[in-house]
C-alpha cells in the first residue's frame, strides 16, 4: 500500500534510498619495520562507510519527507506488568515502614521497666536549707532504664530537695525526669525541683498547701498550677518568656500576683 503525501495528501509516492554521504577511517602505520604484517610502513589504510536515507517522494506534487518509524503501541498486558510492579514496590516499602515503626514501639515498652522499693544504695548531700531526700523516703518506677519517676513521697519534712542524681543498683547516673503526684494529700511548705526534671504532672502539689516552689527550666510540662492554693512564691529559673511558654501561652501574671513569681532564679533563693 503506498503512503500518502503530507504535503498535497497522494498516494502516488514512492520511497528511495538516497546516499547522504560517506564517513572515513584512516590508520597510518608510521612504525618502522622491516615487514608489516597488514601494510608497510608508512603506508594508510582507509575504511569508508557510506550513509543512506530512506526518503518519500511524491509523484504529483515533488515533495519529499523522511518516513517516521511507526511506534509500535504499548499493549495492555505491558501497561498491567508495570502497574503490578509500582503496587509491589510501594507496599513493600509500606511494610517496611509500618514493621519498623512496630519495632521501635516494642523496643520501648521492653525498655520500660517499673521498680517500687526503698532498700537500695542511693548517694545524696544535704544542701542549703531544706533537706535532700534519700530514696528511703520515695517511691518510685524507672522508665526507659535510665528515667527516674517519684510518684509518692513518705517522708516526715516539709522543706524537701533533691541531689541531682540518685545510684541505683549499679546505675551511677539515675537522673529525676517526672513528678507523678508525688506530694498528693501530703503536707509540705518548700520544694525544690532537681535540674533535669521533664514533666510535674498527676497532681503532684494536689492539698499538699505547698507555699514556695523552685521550678528549673528543664520542666515542659506542669499541669497544677490550679493546685498552687497558697502558694506565696515561685522561683523559676528561666526567663519570663519560657515561663509563659510553659504557662500553655497564657501570662502568669494574669493568674498570679506580679509579686509571687521570680525569674531567672537560682536555688539559693529559696527561703
Amino acid at each position: 500500500m503506498a503512503a500518502r503525501c503530507p504535503q498535497c495528501g497522494s498516494f502516488n509516492t514512492e520511497f528511495r534510498r538516497e546516499f547522504t554521504g560517506s564517513n572515513a577511517t584512516i590508520k597510518r602505520y608510521n612504525y618502522h619495520s622491516k615487514h608489516s604484517y597488514f601494510l608497510a610502513a608508512g603506508n594508510k589504510k582507509i575504511n569508508r562507510i557510506r550513509d543512506h536515507e530512506t526518503i518519500g517522494f511524491c509523484k504529483n506534487c515533488g515533495h519529499t519527507w523522511t518516513p517516521q518509524a511507526p511506534q509500535r503501541p504499548e499493549s495492555s498486558g505491558g501497561k498491567f506488568l508495570k502497574a503490578v510492579g509500582l503496587i509491589t514496590i510501594l507496599g513493600f516499602i509500606f511494610l517496611v515502614s509500618v514493621a519498623l515503626s512496630i519495632n521501635i514501639e516494642n523496643d520501648k515498652e521492653n525498655a520500660l521497666e517499673k521498680k517500687v522499693g526503698t532498700s537500695v544504695t542511693t548517694t545524696a548531700n544535704n544542701i542549703g536549707p531544706t533537706q535532700e531526700l534519700s530514696l528511703d523516703d520515695l517511691e518510685y518506677e524507672i522508665h526507659y532504664d535510665d528515667e527516674l519517676w517519684l510518684t509518692k513521697y513518705t517522708g516526715h519534712t516539709d522543706k524537701v530537695s533533691f541531689p541531682e542524681y540518685y545510684n541505683i543498683d549499679g546505675n551511677d547516673k539515675m537522673y529525676i525526669r517526672s513528678f507523678v503526684g508525688t506530694f498528693k494529700g501530703i503536707p509540705v511548705k518548700s520544694v525544690i525541683i532537681p535540674p533535669r526534671t521533664k514533666r510535674i504532672i498527676g497532681g503532684t502539689f494536689s492539698d499538699s498547701g505547698i507555699e514556695y516552689l523552685y521550678i528549673p527550666k528543664t520542666v515542659v510540662t506542669f499541669d497544677g498550677w490550679s493546685e498552687l492554693t497558697n502558694i506565696k512564691k515561685i522561683y523559676y529559673a528561666g526567663s519570663k518568656k519560657q515561663f509563659k511558654k510553659l504557662f500553655a501561652g497564657i501570662d502568669p501574671e494574669n493568674y498570679f500576683n506580679e509579686n509571687i513569681i521570680v525569674y531567672n532564679a537560682k536555688e539559693s533563693d529559696m527561703p
